[in-house]
């Protein structure tokens, strides 16, 4: 069982945010996952383990945690900063680790769609962070599903002297040789099982194996994604397939000529908010035979009016 996958096989899948919640709980020491430092030491050493030595040496895993430890650790989840522009951004994690005069701010912008790249988001949030904390060294890992082009270029406007990392969510063609997020998480539920650290709880191992799954499946329901449709009380599908997402419609490009289910059709997809369309499930099929020709709609107009919401393909 995995719940992810259950709480996402709705209308929508679980979205950026909910990932961002996500990681804030995992990473924020103080949490009730019960593992104090250990998933923020492990990010920190992927990031630069020399450049975070000195907080990551010193970080202990007590219980009393926030009285006793010498580093401060505040995690953050969508916090707004502003640009020099008066351009407000928000930033998806903000972690600031800081011992009396010493005081860094790590950023953490994730995506978890290919289309969700905005070319210059990262260059933004490091101007608001930099005005927000003028006094701190500020850093940034930039969590993308794979690296595309675009995500790279996105990256690449980040200024050089600061540290940053580029870091994939799971394998991909672009990225077999480096260590992924996924690699993170599955390294610590080895070393629990070598006994390297201190043992993990079960409901803990179930959430990482959970988080690892739904993330390798593109961050969607594995249910939707094998969605079929019951007709006069059978299970005999009466459309071709099912896709995940706008991304999923792209992937329909090389179809000569195919239709998207909508109920409503044309009318209600015109109404529709673009955060409502981007993650669900969409049925598609190459004829209309038997069907209900009003809520269906060929691709390239879906594709046409959805632009206009302000999306863009990869």
């Amino acid at each position: 069982m995995n719940l992810l996958d259950i709480l996402s096989a709705g209308k929508r899948d679980l979205n950026e945010e909910n990932v961002s919640s996500f990681m804030a709980w995992l990473l924020d020491p103080g949490q009730s996952h019960g593992c104090g430092v250990l998933f923020l030491k492990h990010l920190l050493n992927t990031i630069d383990k020399e450049k975070f030595e000195f907080f990551t040496e010193n970080i202990f895993n007590t219980v009393s945690y926030r009285q006793l430890n010498p580093i401060k650790v505040d995690v953050m989840v969508e916090e707004t900063v502003e640009t020099s522009a008066g351009k407000r951004r928000d930033i998806d994690i903000v972690i600031i680790l800081s011992k009396g005069d010493i005081f860094h701010v790590l950023g953490i912008e994730n995506k978890i769609r290919k289309s969700a790249c905005d070319h210059n988001q990262l260059k933004d949030e490091y101007e608001g962070l930099a005005s927000s904390y003028p006094d701190a060294e500020i850093s940034f890992l930039y969590l993308t599903p794979g690296k595309s082009n675009r995500f790279k270029d996105a990256f690449r406007l980040l200024p050089e002297k600061i540290t940053s990392l580029h870091l994939s969510w799971t394998k991909t063609a672009s990225v077999l040789d480096e260590v992924t997020f996924t690699d993170i998480l599955r390294n610590i539920l080895r070393d629990d099982t070598e006994a390297k650290i201190d043992p993990l709880s079960q409901e803990v191992r179930f959430v990482l194996k959970s988080f690892i799954l739904f993330a390798e499946n593109g961050f969607r329901s594995q249910t939707y994604k094998e969605a079929s449709a019951s007709v006069s009380g059978s299970r005999t599908k009466y459309f071709k397939g099912v896709v995940a997402g706008l991304e999923g419609i792209e992937t329909l490009s090389e179809q000569k000529e195919v239709f998207i289910g909508y109920i409503g059709g044309i009318n209600e997809l015109q109404k529709a908010d673009l955060s409502q369309l981007e993650n669900r499930p969409f049925k598609w099929d190459d004829n209309l035979d038997g069907k209900k020709a009003s809520n269906w709609i060929e691709k390239d107009e879906f594709v046409g009016i959805v632009k206009k919401k302000g999306w863009t393909d990869s």
